[in-house]
Parts: C-alpha cells; structure tokens; sequence
C-alpha cells in the first residue's frame, strides 16, 4: 500500500504469479491499481474490474507459454476471504471453459492434530481397546474436510519413506503441527485434488534442502515478491521468472 505526497491518493500493488502442473511457465507480474475497498483489518479488496484484470492478465501469461492453450482448471489462492465483487471477477475473466476454485488460505487457527493407533492392551471399561496417541505426530498430507466449503490440510507432520532408517522423519522436532485452514469460495467436488496441489506446492523452493515449507509458495513468494515491489517500482506490469525471487 502507498500514498502519493503530493495528492494523497492511496493505491495498491497487487501481485499474480502463475504455476502449472507441467513445470513452466513459473513467472510474476505486479499491477498497480487505484480501485479497492477495505475492510476493519485494513486488507485490501479488489473491485469487478480489477479482479477481471488481474485474472485476464495471468491468463495470458499461461496462453503465452502455452500456445494459446486455454487451461481446464485454474485455482486460485488468496490470504483473505474472496468477496462477491472478486468472485465475479474471476469468473468473467476465464469463462464457462475453464474450472475455476478458489481457495482462502488461513494459517492461524486453533485446530491441531494427534495421530492415534491401536493399543497394545486393553485399558477402558469391560476390557474396551482404547486408541494410544502414537509416537510421531500425524503424517505430512493428511486432511480433514470440515465441510462441502472447509477442510484442514496438514504441511507439518511426520514425514515415511525418507530416512535410512526407516522412521519417520518431523522437520520441526518438537510441538503439534498446525493444519492450515482451507475455505473454499467457488468450485466443488471432493478435496483430495486440492489438497495434493498445495502440498506439491510446499515443496518448490529449491533454494534448500528441506522437506517442505509450512505454507505453498503462492503464499510464501507472493509476499516476497510485493516487498521487493514496494522498494523497487519500476518492477510493476513487467514479468518476472520465479527463479529470480527465491
């Protein structure tokens, strides 16, 4: 967010980057623009236009790599919540031939996770076989649908099938890993899908050699990429290769 001394306009910087399942085409480009709304948080909301903006733009970035392909399904993911004017937005911006979601991603809340398993000896009334928390916490991957609009997806969590000895492996080492909330705006079917394209996309910064990263990179990278915009300006409605921001 800035604001001109001279006039005292305040205006945004939004930022798109674009991903496909084929592994090209990872480029971003910043807009500025002047029509938004705010909400109690201070977060800025895009208006129709300039959600259909957007959403055309990184549809040619996608055409531009792709032969003028038109894509079977494009997900879109957003910190906040998206509102009605953003949602229409969208949907004008790529038509009936395209599948669209769209996803909010919210990272604090208060869900967390145990993994249970079968016990080894009965302890409950009448000899009832009660569960055990396991030893390692629950495994990277799982996900709970709350609902038909809410699921948890768990980034954190044990890791099977990486170590030499054949335990599983806990990244952070310590505490019980935190789920991250998804709340689904537009799209339907199952979450299964939804939940393998984030966790894949947990796993792209290839600038170091850990598991994973708590948070997809259309969240990590979007925010690195809006605080090299906001020192240097000259940057915006040019694209950018991914490679450059890790």
């Amino acid at each position: 967010m800035k604001t001109t001394p001279e006039t005292e306009t305040e205006y945004t910087t939004c930022c798109s980057q674009v991903f496909d399942p084929d592994g090209t085409g990872f480029e971003f480009i910043a807009y500025d623009t002047k029509e938004f709304c705010k909400d109690e948080n201070n977060n800025p909301f895009l208006s129709y236009g300039e959600m259909q903006a957007v959403m055309s733009r990184s549809l040619k970035i996608y055409q531009d790599g792709h032969m003028g392909r038109i894509p079977k399904k494009i997900v879109v993911h957003k910190s906040t919540h998206f509102t009605k004017e953003e949602i229409e937005g969208c949907y004008d911006a790529f038509g009936d031939q395209t599948q669209l979601e769209l996803i909010q991603v919210i990272r604090h809340n208060h869900w967390r996770g145990v993994e249970m398993q079968k016990p080894i000896e009965p302890k409950g009334p009448n000899g009832t076989k009660l569960p055990n928390p396991s030893f390692y916490p629950i495994r990277r991957g799982s996900y709970l649908p709350l609902d038909n609009h809410e699921a948890l997806l768990w980034l954190q969590g044990s890791v099977h099938g990486v170590s030499k000895e054949n335990k599983p492996v806990f990244k952070e080492g310590k505490a019980i890993p935190k789920p991250l909330m998804l709340r689904r705006f537009a799209g339907e079917g199952g979450w299964h899908e939804t939940c393998a394209g984030i966790l894949g996309l947990s796993k792209m910064d290839w600038n170091n050699n850990t598991l994973y990263k708590s948070l997809p990179v259309t969240m990590v990278y979007s925010k690195l990429f809006a605080d090299v915009v906001k020192r240097v300006p000259e940057l915006v409605r040019r694209k950018y290769n991914y490679r450059f921001f890790m």
